[in-house]
């Protein structure tokens, strides 16, 4: 075999080799000098979106969803933020969506969610879009992470009393979730192999 052939052979194998290797750019992490944890998590949230033709013209109200992950001291925890943030002016917080339960409607299924104690950081990885608002943390199971990479549908639904306020996908970011599920994937501890002896 030439040289040529050969060096032309390498340099498409390593073509080949960068083009199906994971996108680890879909994550990032960072420590927080504040608290000492890593935090790992998307790159931006995604975003969904509630029209408010009744309040005024293309009002609309918003909820950000990522995922993200503390650790610290050898513990881990994976968490779901949410921040509801709006175009209306809310001077009254009585107008705030109540976040104490959510309910993910994933292809169809529904993913009831609790919200959990603040969390500390010195800094967050997601800002607020918007002055106001609100920021709620849910815990996310391993389970829940593989569902929410693979779901071909979600909505967010945000108990409003007697009834719900249904927010649609605005912007996506469905590679960051899936890139999220592969690192908890990853993470999981595996189950030992029974060998009958």
């Amino acid at each position: 075999m030439s040289l040529v052939r050969a060096t032309l052979m390498i340099t498409m194998l390593a073509l080949a080799a960068c083009s199906t290797a994971p996108k680890t750019s879909q994550l990032g992490e960072y420590l927080d000098d504040a608290t000492g944890t890593t935090v790992w998590h998307l790159p931006e949230p995604a975003v969904y979106a509630r029209e408010r033709p009744m309040l005024a013209a293309n009002a609309r109200d918003y909820v950000s969803l990522a995922p993200i992950e503390l650790s610290s001291a050898g513990r881990r925890e994976d968490l779901l933020w949410l921040w509801t943030w709006s175009t209306i002016d809310r001077r009254d917080a009585r107008d705030e969506p109540d976040t104490s339960t959510v309910i993910l409607v994933v292809d169809g299924e529904p993913m009831e969610l609790r919200r959990v104690r603040p969390r500390t950081l010195g800094r967050w990885p997601y800002a607020a879009p918007v002055n106001g608002g609100q920021m709620a943390l849910f815990p996310l199971s391993p389970s829940q992470a593989l569902r929410l990479s693979t779901a071909a549908r979600t909505r967010v639904v945000i108990p409003e009393g007697n009834s719900a306020g249904e927010y649609r996908l605005w912007h996506d970011a469905s590679d960051g979730f899936r890139a999220f599920a592969g690192l908890i994937e990853a993470r999981a501890p595996r189950a030992a192999k029974v060998t009958d002896d």
